[in-house]
């Protein structure tokens, strides 16, 4: 119940916010497009730009998604392939996988993936959770590797994320996931929350499985199909 309270504020804060957040984005996008259309722009200058309309396209349609949520109290779904919203995943968050120098591995056993699901929630949860891998790496620790991984089990897709990062306390397990709470100085605690609940949405789960000094593997289960049980 606490739990949700916290959620219920989050989300109040979030409705503030993103009146101001949308017209942010709209003059972003609007001087990225002029961007493009300078002529003296240097080929590493149309990478960078590129990869700032990207991200700009997933803030908006996650605007659009929450909008229509705060209206409807639902997300509309539909079949996609997983491997590809992953990958999309890794692609926006390039830039701070860089900034810390870690290497992200996608192990992917199948060509395709499909799930019923919305796609960019999904993918917001996975941008979440490469973020979050990325800054748990200790400043002296030079194997900085984070693992992807999917499999199927009869109708649930299992999708792993292992880091080789400093690890969360076991009493912490459960709690990361509650709002504004956070190891970092300026962390605001709503990425995992955010997490959490979207999973929900989507009928599944997230946990960690382990966690040391070496390392963490949190896990998560969707169902694979509309029908599939949990």
């Amino acid at each position: 119940m606490e739990r949700q309270k916290k959620l219920d504020n989050a989300g109040n804060l979030t409705v503030s916010l993103v009146h101001e957040v949308k017209n942010t984005l709209q003059i972003i996008n609007g001087f990225s497009k002029l961007l493009n259309e300078l002529p003296s722009l240097p080929s590493e200058g149309k990478k960078m730009n590129a990869m700032i309309q990207t991200a700009g396209q997933q803030l908006d349609e996650l605007i659009k998604n929450y909008t229509e949520y705060l209206k409807d109290k639902s997300i509309d779904f539909k079949m996609v392939d997983l491997n590809e919203i992953i990958e999309q995943a890794i692609d926006i968050s390039e830039e701070f996988i860089k900034r810390n120098s870690v290497v992200v591995t996608f192990d992917k056993k199948y060509r395709t993936l499909k799930t019923y699901a919305n796609q960019t929630y999904l993918k917001q949860v996975f941008v979440n959770l490469i973020k979050n891998s990325s800054e748990a790496f200790p400043i002296e620790r030079s194997d900085r590797i984070i693992i992807i991984s999917t499999d199927i089990q009869i109708d649930k897709i299992i999708i792993d994320f292992i880091d080789s990062g400093k690890g969360i306390p076991t009493d912490n397990w459960e709690s990361i996931f509650d709002p504004f709470t956070s190891s970092k100085k300026d962390g605001l605690g709503l990425g995992l929350p955010f997490v959490k609940n979207i999973i929900f949405e989507h009928r599944g789960d997230i946990k960690v499985v382990d966690s040391s000094s070496k390392g963490t593997h949190i896990q998560i289960i969707l169902p694979q199909y509309s029908f599939s049980d949990f």
